[in-house]
């Protein structure tokens, strides 16, 4: 007696091609890498919190004759003003931890999940490339991230009164001059 086998494939081997290729790579999201690297050690600070030690010696004083008749003290640079009243002194300051990575993970975790087995689903289907759906996953999630900031939904500390005094109007946190806030992105790589 005889027996013949036949393999027939209905699709197995392009499906398990698909699940593991590696060239589409992985997305990364949070904060853009800048050049001298201040955004991110800003970003970093305003995530897990932290204390910045000044050294002082910085001026502080009238910048106007308009300015002193209010009352109005601002620091200023180092030979300008109107008038100097004084120098700093050493001192601390101390960053409250606002974390809008962790937070927006925690917060959406099932969302974003739910979000890239959809992608996943259309991927095995072929209804796009993996990559494709590396940069949609990626893009929902960096929009998370910033509505989380906008929204005030993340629960962040409030700025300072000091903060307040010095940018007024200027009130929700991490956004100051949009800097770090900007550079909030995502990138597949391969």
């Amino acid at each position: 007696m005889s027996v013949e086998i036949e393999d027939k494939d209905f699709g197995f081997d392009d499906l398990m091609d698909a699940i593991t290729d590696q060239s589409a790579g992985h997305v990364v999201v949070g904060i853009k890498s800048d050049e001298d690297q201040k955004i991110i050690k800003r970003a970093f600070l305003h995530e897990f919190g932290g204390t910045i030690s000044v050294k002082g010696g910085t001026s502080y004083g009238y910048r106007t004759e308009k300015e002193a008749r209010a009352g109005k003290v601002r620091f200023m640079k180092k030979g300008q003003g109107f008038m100097e009243l004084g120098k700093t002194e050493a001192h601390d300051i101390v960053i409250p931890e606002r974390s809008f990575v962790r937070g927006t993970i925690d917060q959406h975790e099932k969302e974003i999940v739910s979000e890239g087995e959809k992608l996943a689903t259309a991927v095995l289907d072929g209804k796009m490339s993996k990559k494709k759906a590396l940069d949609i996953w990626g893009m929902h999630t960096r929009d998370l991230m910033k509505k989380g900031i906008t929204s005030r939904s993340l629960g962040l500390q409030e700025k300072a009164k000091s903060t307040l005094r010095k940018n007024p109007g200027k009130t929700t946190p991490l956004i100051g001059e949009g800097h770090m806030y900007n550079a909030i992105d995502h990138e597949v790589r391969q």
